[in-house]
């Protein structure tokens, strides 16, 4: 049977998580540093005075993307790849994958804009798709069945 199926978004929990996490944790401190200074009065931040395990917990807690799941479905025919040049599930049939997961990175571009090319890109080769099926089981396309039908 098939698996439930779940996202799990964790920016941190890879190698360059952890390097990133570590860029996090400077950050704040300076931050607090530069408050601080600012103010001459301590930042009152809890999260920060606690020590590293409460600073690495805060920030796991507050990280979160900003961005949709880009890259996250490799397009091809590699070890990695989840979908064909098709959109089309490897090892799935009848699944295809049209949304910004199918994208290798996120670009500068408004995300919105390259997923609705994605769609279009998508409903045109399923229109194809399903004229193709059409003549081949009825010698005719969609519309013409259609018609047919009706008669």
């Amino acid at each position: 049977g098939l698996l439930p199926v779940g996202v799990h978004f964790d920016p941190l929990a890879d190698e360059a998580g952890h390097r990133d996490e570590s860029a996090l944790a400077r950050g704040l401190q300076i931050g607090r540093d530069v408050l601080e200074r600012a103010t001459g009065q301590p930042s009152g931040s809890s999260e920060l005075d606690a020590g590293a395990d409460q600073v690495t917990s805060f920030l796991r807690r507050s990280c979160t993307p900003g961005q949709r799941a880009f890259g996250t479905c490799a397009m091809g025919a590699g070890a990695h790849a989840v979908v064909d040049g098709s959109l089309r599930v490897h090892g799935v049939e009848g699944l295809r994958v049209a949304d910004a997961s199918v994208v290798p990175a996120l670009s500068t571009a408004d995300s919105h804009s390259s997923v609705v090319a994605i769609a279009e890109v998508a409903a045109t080769m399923l229109s194809q798709s399903m004229a193709s099926y059409h003549r081949s089981q009825y010698g005719m396309p969609p519309v013409a069945a259609r018609a047919a039908l009706a008669l």
